[in-house]
């Protein structure tokens, strides 16, 4: 045989040996993978796996990537075993592990007792079988996965060459082109004597669909678990999962797994499901098992069953839905925090509420209600709870209403420290719309008569004024003491409403909300009193959240006798009151945060002026409360914002030089039926009060009157301008605070 003819009889020889080496070695691996029938369900891929104290570590070296549901890590200990879903592990590069398994990622929990490596096996479910173990040459294989699919094709080429230098070098580089690219390469050298070198290079080009949790998948559901598990001890779900317009056309089917993870059961698999175009719901529903933790796993599937997207949702079957959406954290506020969770059940439990609270250490107690706003049965509730923080659980009512959770918080004395509403539907979700009352002043001012008798009862009657004649008004008197209340219906705008019951002598919260078109709640105030023919302490207490005068209070206690006190919120330095009597002053002004009494007449009208000042002693709020010294609270109380008095400008004509004469006018504009203008003096109480009273409704003021010389240029002045109604009522005031310098203060109303 010549030298030619040897080489190429070499060369038919070399492939034919790599040819068979290729062909055994690669039925040796699937016989192992598969077993002896080749089972085709059984994933082709390794492993590595590896014990690092008192941790498990898989690491995925490459082959196909995984659903993590399909997949159990088995760990055999000295005195146990344990089989761990692999979603109750965490991946090695953060969050639970869940999705998909892809190579290049690992996988990681805590270990049991002293194992080793050959002590570790990882199961796919589906198939039955083992994952094959090996060490991940060079680390673990990277991968991109992508939705293409692509062939799967081997490509071997020999080449042999002769050098003068002896080496020979074997490369084998399986690398995943296309949409998957995977590179570990194992290299191995030999240097010898012998001319020639040899190299053999293996290709595979190989394709699947995944979906890593580090990639876009193909598709994206948009997954939503409601925790409908209602107080008859069933655990309850409505999976909700939505497509839009081009993931649908991707996906055929859509499967749902429910698992309960405290029985290590699936209880619910749903395969087949609609795949169109929106959103979609599958009900579960399960006896005896409420409490349980639950992991629902939704995945969407393509024409040939590959799952294109999953998306797991872990829950505990307690009626909150996993997303807390019914908790308001609401820092520096005295109600920190208030929650509602919705565990109204499937058709037949009924509703079912627990709301709950975390209170600051000046919150004595927190009066819970839930009241319905459109039904007339005696559901609605009230609890007054004396811890810093708790929750009250309201297992009465209908499914499908809209209820009004309302929490006040008090002081030691009574006094309304906070008050917050949620609003929900009793649909299971924890949804909710969340507001101050107060805030939204949809209800300008809410009054009550208390008329109750020993020998009648409890006898209410409430009135109220909206801001829109168009709105509805729903009221609910709650018997704190009974925990039920009949509620009155809804009534039109600017109207009262009644109540009667046989229940003298209990504490009572009267609820006022009202009601857009479609039952929704604007605004809500909350009145609380002891139904003893008193109009009850704190009544005319108002709230008004975000404002300089954050809280004041005037309460008629009986003969005359006031106590009046405010609070200073956010732009307020200090807030003052002044008392006043048929358009004269009765009591200048006083600092209202620390609180004061005023004795006057019983049976006489007092308008009770708040003025909050910022730093520099500029007027930044006023309010007004009117009422009559009759010992009930039934007190009219409102904003300074009526546009009642439509212009309002001072002009200051003082001399500039101290000790001079002070000089104002002050033009006006109102709607009013009479306009009252106040001059009051009080850097200088010896100078009093100057009011001028009954004016019309437009024109203009001069200070000081004829005949007055009052020296005071360079004192400070607080100027009132009231419009009183028919019946002599303040129904607006604007205040103004200047120093009597001849410079124009920047005050003007319209």
């Amino acid at each position: 045989m010549n030298k030619g003819a040897s080489s190429v009889v070499g060369t038919i020889l070399m492939t034919g040996i790599v040819i068979t080496a290729v062909t055994v070695g690669g039925a040796a691996m699937l016989e192992r993978t598969y077993g002896d029938d080749g089972a085709a369900g059984a994933p082709v891929g390794a492993v590595d796996v590896a014990v690092h104290g008192d941790t498990v570590t898989v690491a995925h070296c490459g082959g196909e990537p995984l659903a993590s549901d399909d997949l159990v890590v088995v760990l055999r200990g000295a005195d146990e075993t344990q089989r761990v879903a692999f979603s109750k592990g965490t991946w090695a590069s953060g969050g639970s592990a869940t999705g998909t398994f892809a190579p290049g990622m690992t996988w990681q929990n805590e270990s049991i007792g002293s194992l080793t490596e050959d002590d570790v096996s990882v199961v796919h479910t589906p198939s039955n079988t083992v994952l094959d173990t090996a060490a991940c040459v060079g680390g673990p294989t990277t991968s991109t996965p992508t939705s293409t699919t692509s062939t799967t094709s081997t490509t071997t080429t020999t080449s042999t060459t002769s050098t003068p230098t002896s080496t020979t070098t074997t490369t084998s580089t399986p690398t995943s082109t296309t949409t998957t690219t995977s590179t570990p390469t194992s290299t191995t050298t030999t240097t010898s004597t012998p001319t020639s070198t040899t190299t053999t290079t293996s290709t595979t080009s190989t394709t699947t669909t995944t979906s890593d949790d580090d990639s876009t998948p193909p598709v994206s559901l948009d997954v939503t678990l409601v925790d409908r598990s209602g107080p008859n001890d069933r655990a309850a779900y409505d999976v909700r999962y939505a497509l839009d317009g081009t993931d649908a056309a991707r996906t055929a089917t859509v499967s749902v797994t429910v698992r309960d993870e405290t029985t290590d059961t699936v209880t619910r698999n749903a395969t087949g499901l609609a795949a169109t175009a929106g959103t979609h719901t599958v009900a579960y529903d399960d006896q005896g098992t409420a409490g349980d933790r639950y992991t629902v796993t939704v995945r969407a599937h393509d024409g040939s069953d590959t799952v294109l997207d999953t998306e797991t949702v872990a829950d505990v079957a307690d009626g909150a839905d996993s997303d807390a959406a019914g908790t308001v954290s609401r820092a520096d506020s005295p109600l920190s925090q208030v929650s509602l969770v919705d565990r109204t059940g499937p058709s037949g439990d009924g509703v079912a509420y627990t709301l709950g609270y975390e209170a600051a250490d000046a919150v004595a107690n927190v009066t819970v209600s839930l009241t319905p706003t459109a039904n007339a049965s005696k559901v609605a509730r009230a609890t007054t709870v004396t811890t810093p923080s708790g929750s009250v659980t309201y297992t009465t009512g209908s499914a499908g209403e809209r209820y009004v959770a309302s929490f006040v918080a008090r002081n030691a004395s009574g006094g309304v420290l906070d008050r917050y509403v949620l609003q929900d539907v009793a649909d299971g979700r924890d949804t909710h719309d969340g507001f101050e009352p107060g805030a939204r002043d949809a209800i300008r001012n809410v009054t009550l008569a208390d008329r109750s008798t020993v020998s009648d009862g409890t006898q209410y009657a409430v009135s109220y004024a909206t801001a829109d004649s168009t709105q509805r008004v729903a009221v609910a008197f709650v018997d704190r003491e009974a925990t039920y209340a009949i509620r009155t219906g809804t009534h039109p705008a600017n109207g009262s409403a009644t109540y009667a019951e046989r229940t003298y002598g209990d504490d009572y919260t009267i609820v006022v909300a009202a009601l857009d078109g479609d039952g929704r709640v604007l605004d809500v105030r909350t009145l609380d009193d002891t139904a003893d023919g008193e109009d009850g302490r704190n009544l005319g207490a108002v709230s008004r959240p975000g404002k300089p005068i954050r809280h004041l209070s005037v309460d008629d206690k009986s003969d005359g006798h006031y106590t009046v006190e405010a609070t200073a919120g956010s732009g307020a330095a200090r807030v003052e009151a002044m008392v006043m009597q048929d358009g004269s002053v009765a009591k200048a002004w006083t600092d209202a945060t620390a609180g004061f009494d005023y004795y006057g007449s019983g049976g006489g009208r007092y308008a009770f002026t708040f003025l909050a000042y910022d730093a520099d002693g500029s007027v930044v709020d006023a309010y007004v409360v009117t009422d009559v010294a009759d010992g009930r609270d039934s007190a009219e109380s409102y904003d300074t914002d009526r546009a009642v008095l439509s212009r309002v400008a001072v002009s200051d004509k003082s001399a500039k030089k101290a000790g001079k004469k002070s000089r104002y006018r002050v033009e006006y504009a109102s709607n009013a039926s009479r306009v009252d203008v106040v001059f009051h003096h009080p850097s200088n109480p010896g100078y009093g009060v100057e009011s001028m009273l009954g004016l019309a409704p437009n024109g203009s003021a001069t200070y000081p009157p004829s005949g007055s010389s009052y020296y005071t240029s360079g004192d400070e002045y607080v100027i009132l301008v009231r419009a009183l109604n028919d019946d002599g009522e303040v129904v607006d005031v604007e205040a103004v605070r200047d120093v009597a310098d001849g410079t124009d203060p920047p005050t003007d109303a319209s």
